[in-house]
């Protein structure tokens, strides 16, 4: 965490709005100009920061990684066909669910 984050506990505005920004997380590297605007809503308030780094704790957490893992299954999602194309990237679907569960726990 960041010495942001020990000072603030966010309130729910501030998690919703790091939820939406972990989401993109993966485009800063192609984007610097949203990398800055992300830097520049997470520097403007310990709350954002506070809440970015609780989602970034819980998406590093082995127990979540752990979860995510075995998330298809317990779901009984039926079976990916044979000859399907590449796999699409879910970190976006995963991030959200971190984000669900997180704000689920702090309310």
């Amino acid at each position: 965490m960041t010495e942001h984050s020990a000072k603030a506990t966010p309130d729910a505005a501030a998690r919703e709005q790091a939820s939406a920004w972990f989401t993109q997380r993966q485009a800063f590297a192609q984007n610097p100009a949203l990398r800055q605007r992300f830097e520049q809503w997470r520097d403007a308030d310990p709350q954002h920061a506070a809440a970015y780094d609780a989602l970034q704790a819980l998406w590093d957490a082995d127990a979540f990684k752990h979860a995510l893992q075995h998330l298809e299954a317990d779901l009984h999602l039926p079976a990916m066909p044979a000859n399907r194309p590449k796999r699409p990237d879910r970190t976006p679907l995963y991030a959200s669910a971190a984000a669900l569960l997180l704000m689920l726990v702090a309310g």
